[in-house]
């Protein structure tokens, strides 16, 4: 099994089951532990020291076994939250490479945002640089609530009017 097949594996898992196996790997890892690494005096007085002799090899197994599960789980979330990490970054790459390439139309639309600082704006909903902006993942429709006349609230995502806010030499300069 590739390591990345194991991290869409655990994905899936529901964390119930995870925590469930973490807690029985951990009472596994305790108790082998304690009892291969006891002082035999402590053994010998509650009778187990005969046992321990005869079933060390499996002891050791166990104790390793379940040191390896929580050694696998902690570097399997870590390379998800590191995988969840690079994809964010990557989709923040293209979405604002989306703001860069914006028609004079859409930025005329999205200069509206910024200089009202609003969230919402109302626009035609078959209007087809609204339509571009929403495709875009840049606009979306916040309600269905709206009419031909006062049009339908849209809203701005909330990166593209921080960049957008950030970086003004994209949008048209305002005419007074």
């Amino acid at each position: 099994m590739t390591l990345s097949a194991l991290v869409a594996f655990s994905a899936k898992l529901p964390s119930s089951v995870v925590r469930v196996v973490i807690t029985i790997a951990l009472a596994v890892l305790h108790v082998s532990g304690a009892l291969l690494f006891a002082p035999a005096m402590v053994l010998a007085s509650v009778g187990l020291s005969g046992m321990i002799q005869n079933h060390r090899t499996g002891i050791e197994l166990a104790l390793f076994g379940s040191a390896a599960i929580l050694v696998a789980r902690s570097l399997v979330a870590a390379l998800a939250i590191t995988l969840r990490c690079h994809v964010a970054r990557i989709n923040l790459k293209h979405r604002l490479a989306r703001l860069c390439h914006l028609s004079s139309a859409e930025a005329r639309i999205l200069a509206g945002y910024v200089r009202r600082e609003a969230q919402i704006g109302y626009f035609e909903c078959r209007d087809a640089t609204i339509m571009a902006l929403e495709e875009k993942d840049i606009l979306s429709r916040w309600s269905n609530g709206g009419n031909a006349a006062a049009g339908f609230p849209f809203k701005i995502q909330p990166w593209a009017l921080e960049y957008l806010t950030d970086h003004p030499e994209l949008l048209p300069p305002q005419l007074d």
